[in-house]
This record gives C-alpha cells, sequence and structure tokens, in this order.
C-alpha cells in the first residue's frame, strides 16, 4: 500500500523537481515511478533524472515542455506481489517573465498624453515598472507621474515641449526571475501643434524674374505649397515638387506671364498622436509684366574697314516705342544711346557690343544677345589707300592707312595748310592692318590741308585732303 502519496510540484524553469512516496507491506518493496501528458496517461516509465526506482523520484532540469506533466509511481512487495499505484500529481514549471511585444516610440502634440504599452507571457506572479530618462543613454528611473505605472499600459501626464527626447522602457517580473526583464527603451516625441503666424506677401515684377512666396510658422514640420487661378475655396491643388519639412519658403524660377493673378498659399502639417495638427496660410497672388524680347542684329560683314559703314541694330519684341536703351562695348555703357535703336560702329572696330531695354512703363528689362565685331586684318582692294575721316573735321581727325603686307611699321604724318605751310608732323607705330592714327585739329584754323604719309625712309606712301571747320 501507499500510505503518503507525492504532492504536486511547483519548479522554475531549469532546476529540478522531486516527488516522494511512502510505501508499506510485507518483504521488501520495489517502485518504478512514470510520467504522462495528463491525469489519465498514458503513462511510460521515466527514463531520466534519477531515482526512478526508489522511493524519491528527481527530475533532471526541468524545460518548459515538462509543464502540465503528471507523476506517479507503481509499488511492488515481495511477500505479497501485487501493484499498487499512487495518485498522479502535475508538475508545473514556470519561467522567467518574457516580453512578446515591445513597446513602440510615440509622437504628440504637447498637453496630448502618450501611452506606452508592453505584451508579456503570462506568468506566476508578474508585475510591471514603467522607467523614463532623459534621452536613450540617460540613467532610467522609476515613473511617478502619469498612470498606469505598474501595469502593461502606461500613460504620460500632459506632455510639455520639454518632454521631447525623452525615452521609456519597462522592467518585468515572475516568480522565477531572478534579474528584471527589460524592454527596448523607445522615443516620446513631443511636437508643438502648428501656427502659421504670417501669410505669404503679394509679389510683382517681370516675367522671367524670380519670386519667392515666404510665411512665418511654429510648429510645423511638413509643408505643402499650393497654387489656385482663382483663389476661391475648393480651387487650389498642390505644386508639384513644393513640399517638404520646415519649406516656409517657395521660389518661382524664371516665372512665365501665363502666372500672372495666380494665387499662391501653403498647407502645414504636424504629426500629433494619432492625428495630426493643420493650419493653412492666407494666399497672395503674383502680378507679372510682360518683358519684351531685343536682338541685336550683327552688321552685314563680318569684319570693319574704312570703305564700310557698319551698324548694329536693336530689334524689340513685341514692338515698343516707350522702352529706353542702355548699350555697352565691352561691358562699358556707351553715352548718350538711350533713345538709339542702332549705333555705327568705328571703322576698325573690334569690340563686343550688347545692349539692355527698360519698358518705362512696367520697368521690365531684357538684356540682348552679344555682337563682337573685328577690324579688317586683309583687304587687297583697299591695300595703300589712305582714310580721313570725318571730312570736314572740327576737332579729332581719324587718319587709317591699309598696308596688309606690313606687320610693324613707324608712319610719319605731315600735315600742311593753303600755303604750304607744314602745321603738323608726328611719327606713328603700326600694328595691325588699318593703323589707327588720331589728330587734334581743333587749335588748327579754318581751311583745306593737305595730309601726307611717309614711311620710315621717308618714301611717300598717300596723300589725301581734308576741310577744317568750326
Amino acid at each position: 500500500s501507499v500510505t503518503t502519496q507525492p504532492t504536486a510540484q511547483i519548479v522554475c524553469n531549469g532546476t529540478t523537481a522531486t516527488f516522494t512516496v511512502v510505501g508499506a507491506g510485507s518483504g521488501t518493496l520495489s517502485y518504478q515511478w512514470q510520467s504522462g501528458p495528463s491525469a489519465t496517461g498514458p503513462f511510460t516509465n521515466v527514463t531520466t533524472g534519477t531515482g526512478a526506482t526508489t522511493a524519491s523520484y528527481t527530475t533532471a532540469a526541468t524545460i518548459p515542455s515538462m509543464n502540465g506533466s503528471y507523476y506517479q509511481v507503481v509499488v511492488n512487495g515481495s511477500t505479497c506481489p501485487g501493484a499498487v499505484t499512487s495518485t498522479p500529481v502535475l508538475l508545473t514549471v514556470n519561467t522567467v517573465a518574457i516580453i512578446a511585444t515591445q513597446p513602440t516610440a510615440q509622437t504628440v502634440c504637447k498637453t496630448q498624453t502618450a501611452t506606452f504599452t508592453v505584451a508579456a507571457v503570462i506568468v506566476p506572479g508578474l508585475t510591471y515598472q514603467w522607467q523614463s530618462a532623459p534621452s536613450a543613454t540617460g540613467t532610467f528611473t522609476n515613473v511617478t507621474t502619469g498612470t498606469g505605472a505598474t501595469t502593461p499600459t502606461y500613460t504620460t501626464p500632459a506632455t510639455v515641449l520639454a518632454d521631447n527626447g525623452k525615452f521609456y522602457r519597462v522592467n518585468i517580473t515572475g516568480t522565477c526571475s531572478a534579474t528584471p526583464t527589460t524592454s527596448n527603451a523607445v522615443g516620446l516625441t513631443v511636437n508643438d501643434p502648428i501656427s502659421i503666424t504670417a501669410g505669404p506677401q503679394v509679389q510683382s515684377g517681370c516675367a522671367g524674374d524670380n519670386f519667392t512666396f515666404s510665411v512665418t510658422a511654429n510648429g510645423g514640420t511638413f509643408y505643402q505649397w499650393q497654387s489656385s487661378p482663382t483663389g476661391l475655396p475648393g480651387t487650389f491643388t498642390n505644386i508639384a515638387g513644393a513640399n517638404g519639412p520646415s519649406l516656409t519658403s517657395y521660389t518661382i524660377t524664371g516665372a512665365p506671364l501665363f502666372l500672372n493673378g495666380t494665387y499662391y498659399r501653403v498647407f502645414g502639417t504636424v504629426l500629433c498622436g494619432a492625428g495630426i495638427s493643420s493650419d493653412t496660410s492666407t494666399s497672395a497672388r503674383i502680378f507679372l509684366s510682360n518683358k519684351p524680347s531685343v536682338v541685336l542684329t550683327a552688321p552685314v560683314t563680318s569684319t570693319n574697314n574704312p570703305a564700310v559703314n557698319s551698324m548694329i541694330f536693336a530689334t524689340v519684341s513685341p514692338a515698343n516705342a516707350n522702352v529706353t536703351y542702355t548699350w555697352k562695348r565691352n561691358g562699358v555703357i556707351i553715352p548718350n544711346t538711350l533713345g538709339a535703336t542702332s549705333i555705327t560702329l568705328n571703322v576698325d572696330d573690334a569690340a563686343s557690343y550688347q545692349v539692355t531695354i527698360t519698358d518705362n512703363t512696367t520697368q521690365c528689362q531684357s538684356v540682348s544677345n552679344v555682337v563682337t565685331t573685328s577690324a579688317a586684318t586683309s583687304d587687297n582692294l583697299l591695300k595703300d589707300q589712305i582714310f580721313t575721316y570725318p571730312n570736314p573735321v572740327r576737332t579729332i581727325m581719324q587718319i587709317r592707312f591699309n598696308n596688309s603686307t606690313a606687320t610693324d611699321r613707324a608712319t610719319m604724318v605731315n600735315i600742311y595748310d593753303e600755303k604750304g605751310a607744314k602745321v603738323f608732323a608726328k611719327s606713328y607705330t603700326i600694328n595691325n592692318t588699318f593703323g589707327r592714327m588720331e589728330v587734334d585739329m581743333s587749335r588748327m584754323q579754318n581751311g583745306l590741308y593737305m595730309i601726307y604719309l611717309m614711311d620710315k625712309n621717308g618714301k611717300r606712301l598717300a596723300g589725301s585732303k581734308v576741310v577744317k571747320l568750326n
């Protein structure tokens, strides 16, 4: 007979469990411990542990799969054979506290609460303790405010902006937990609800220029600029690519004329818990004036020489008589050309020309293309000819002499009055085809003058006449 039945055992995973029985009967008693998945079996002889054929049996180190097993012992007597089976008893194997679902980071707006939740495997003696730290690497301490600090779900008090960047975690323990099991640390983001305090301003100017709309806003994390042809509710549509974090300004590059009168505004949002905080700015229009274009037409010939009168013409499109011209030669403004639709080139000019036109009504400006001129370097039809201009002359007289075979020569200019008296003599060093020789005639008397060019050896090269007038 079994005078003392075995008792159920509760142990922690990794430890052993011991079952003990007291048997009675004549002769020598024998024992065989058995285990089964339930109180009704089926039972089989144990093959692990120690004492399987004694009155006291100790299991091997337990594992979670042994939880819920039942153990019994079969007792036999040597004098009066006949087996007696003890009462089956339960083995409970508890485990340390385990986190099944980690908490997640939370984003709220100030004054809202944030809720963190963890899911744990239910074990005996399960406890929770939420903690917080000022940063991910800061020191975590138990929370003392909010609700649910010792439950699976913890809710903070109403947040303030100073809570932004805090981290939260939870420690859980159970009967078998020698040390707490700690969850992941997750962050809290506290945003400022968005408020657009100043809307965009009206923009006006010339088509083709750049324009920027800007707003002043607090708390927004994402902005989408919108436009509307009428500015009426329901007509605004998103501008492709005009969105992003902190995009409080929108620039139109090279605004085309068809945008004239268009309305612009921005829609801002910020994540607040399960919802969003949003605000829409007031709208502002853009007013554009047409910018006329201007094209420079090059001289008929690609090069200039004293035998050709060359001009550069400016063509404005669409035609507009109320414009001002600013001509430049090699980047320097040419004076007294504000009303000039064309300019006359110097006969041996080599320079770059450009013109800027200004619409006097709208003040819109356009810059032309660049025309580059060059002086002739060889023209046999003009070889050994002298050119004197202007004629008649009042102040500065220009003398040009073409000799395409000479690369560096000294030329003497002699000028005689009507009586044959020499009134001027000067040597000029010529470094190109049409040598630039200038003579100040302003102090000479009115009348006819003879001009003779001599080479460095005194040989006459050419002659010409010029009339001097006041």
